[in-house]
């Protein structure tokens, strides 16, 4: 359980995974997205990226999921997958390198079918430690919004955008793609245990593409006929937070 390391009484054993991909892939992301942070600190951020170009490697030849080589892993996180993990990371990487290989991978259809980006499904839309497809979408629209990178991408980047648009209609009251509770907190994890880090992140990716949307001097989108200005995202985003916080 997460808790203060000077409260830990007991062992915490370490384990070593040689099939990894999504754990691999994931800490590549962090590592690349920490290397734009420090920027100003060349050296620094050359190391993050050099650890990131690593793991993602190894996460791309040591193919598995890592809760499925420890069954105490899998008792608490149980990974369904690694290919939105895929995307998260190349996404990510071509963010800190401008490798376009990175971005080819990372708009591969193949890739995002594999991750589920084609179809549906109770936990479409949701960000979340297992998930990171909505994440690496709204990553990518960015892309689109700012740099329309054109063939070959655009196709796949359309699509994702499309679908972030989607996504985020879905966040609105209006809309019943998830039930609300009666003090209007949205349940993206269907009434399921600990809640709120699906909130928050929701919050979090409503006011990141709201913030997208301004930058590329948009007032808003679509979902369906309908017309939506940015500012219902953050309105979302502000409900939510306020609802956590009392």
């Amino acid at each position: 359980c997460w808790e203060s390391p000077e409260d830990i009484d007991y062992k915490r054993p370490v384990y070593e995974c040689h099939g990894c991909s999504d754990l691999a892939a994931e800490m590549a992301a962090a590592l690349a997205a920490a290397s734009i942070v420090f920027k100003d600190n060349k050296a620094y951020s050359q190391k993050l990226v050099h650890g990131a170009r690593t793991l993602f490697k190894f996460s791309r030849e040591q193919r598995g999921r890592y809760s499925a080589s420890s069954t105490d892993a899998a008792k608490f996180y149980n990974s369904s997958s690694y290919w939105d993990e895929y995307i998260w990371g190349a996404a990510w990487l071509y963010y800190a390198t401008g490798n376009s290989s990175y971005l080819q991978l990372a708009t591969t259809p193949g890739l995002a079918k594999h991750a589920g980006a084609f179809w549906g499904g109770p936990y479409y839309g949701v960000l979340s430690w297992d998930n990171k497809l909505t994440g690496a979408q709204v990553l990518l629209s960015r892309l689109r919004l700012f740099l329309s990178p054109g063939y070959p991408y655009e196709e796949i980047l359309h699509t994702f955008h499309n679908q972030t648009s989607i996504i985020m209609c879905s966040y609105l009251p209006s809309f019943r793609s998830f039930n609300r509770t009666k003090g209007g907190m949205i349940q993206l994890n269907h009434g399921n245990p600990q809640p709120l880090q699906y909130v928050v992140n929701a919050a979090f990716l409503a006011t990141l593409y709201s913030d997208y949307l301004e930058a590329a001097d948009t007032p808003g989108w679509y979902c369906g006929p309908n017309f939506y200005s940015r500012d219902e995202l953050r309105n979302f985003a502000e409900t939510q937070v306020d609802y956590i916080l009392g």
